[in-house]
């Protein structure tokens, strides 16, 4: 009587498990670079908002991200000889935030991490500034 007890109790918990897998199917995660903006909004940690080429947004875990011509950590990453004209600030390395890159004008315009304020970062005055970022991690 045991031996059936025990076995049905299996039974039960096998049963429960393929049901509760079955019924909330875990999203496939996905690579994306990040070619036409990025948004690490702290609302909404541990995702990044990272755009793809044809500006479709994909979540990301922000983390994971970096840059895969240097090897940089999005956490380390900055762009760099930037310039803000109205208030007059010329940061040398600019860590972003977010970004929007505007391949065909040639530069990318930051938002600070620092000091939240937005910056320009031409392609001609460093190549890192026309680097995007990679997230191995992201929801379709």
């Amino acid at each position: 009587m045991i031996f059936y007890q025990k076995a049905y109790i299996g039974l039960v918990a096998v049963l429960a498990l393929t049901i509760a897998l079955h019924s909330s199917p875990v999203a496939a995660l996905t690579p994306q670079t990040c070619a036409t903006h990025f948004l690490d909004d702290p609302k909404k940690h541990p995702f990044a908002s990272c755009g793809d080429a044809n500006g479709v947004d994909h979540p990301c875990h922000f983390d994971d991200c970096y840059d895969p011509q240097s090897g940089t950590k999005y956490e380390n990453f900055k762009f760099k000889i930037c310039f803000n004209d109205h208030i007059k600030s010329y940061p040398a390395e600019v860590a972003p935030i977010q970004y929007y890159q505007y391949h065909k004008y040639g530069y990318v315009a930051v938002q600070s991490r620092k000091d939240g304020n937005w910056y320009n970062c031409r392609y001609s005055d460093d190549e890192v500034n026309s680097h995007v970022l990679y997230c191995p991690s992201c929801n379709n």
